[in-house]
């Protein structure tokens, strides 16, 4: 826990996600958004975390003896890797493993925590501010119709793809 100037609560869109995803795999519970703290996976070169920036969010996924339960974690994950871009996700950690935007996939430092119990999600700048396509489209609430946006098709459902995979043509 700290004290700092640059900490801020979570922002909108980070807990718009958060109450998203917990709607779409309900047997995820909340493992916090906002928490002022130093970030641990750094602690030799002092850093703020993103949750002490109001853009992280942490979702507790129920154990299998113990372990990661990737049947029920991968699903999940999957989903925000795919849909990153859409959303306005700049990285997701999960059973020892992580995704970055810029980097894509690798396994986690042996200094890191292994978050075989939860996901990690960091929001962009735009996702935590809810200037993506996903919040300006509806999908964040489930108010969607059907149509094309930029490279990606969005269903009645507020599931969402890119158009080049559906064979669509998106104008």
């Amino acid at each position: 826990s700290c004290r700092h100037p640059s900490c801020s609560p979570a922002h909108a869109g980070t807990v718009e996600l958060d109450a998203h995803i917990r709607r779409r795999f309900p047997y995820l519970t909340s493992g916090g958004l906002y928490c002022c703290r130093q970030n641990s996976a750094t602690m030799r070169v002092p850093k703020l975390s993103v949750h002490a920036i109001g853009r992280a969010i942490d979702l507790m996924v129920p154990t299998e003896a113990g372990d990661a339960n990737n049947g029920l974690g991968d699903p999940v994950a999957n989903w925000l890797v795919e849909n990153a871009e859409f959303i306005g996700i700049q990285r997701v950690i999960w059973d020892r493993k992580y995704w970055n935007g810029e980097r894509g996939f690798g396994n986690l430092s042996a200094n890191s925590l292994s978050h075989t119990n939860h996901i990690h999600v960091e929001l962009t700048h735009a996702g935590a501010a809810r200037l993506t396509g996903f919040f300006t489209s509806g999908a964040s609430t489930g108010s969607c119709t059907a149509r094309c946006e930029g490279t990606r098709i969005i269903n009645e459902d507020c599931s969402s793809g890119d158009c080049a995979f559906y064979g669509a043509v998106c104008l």
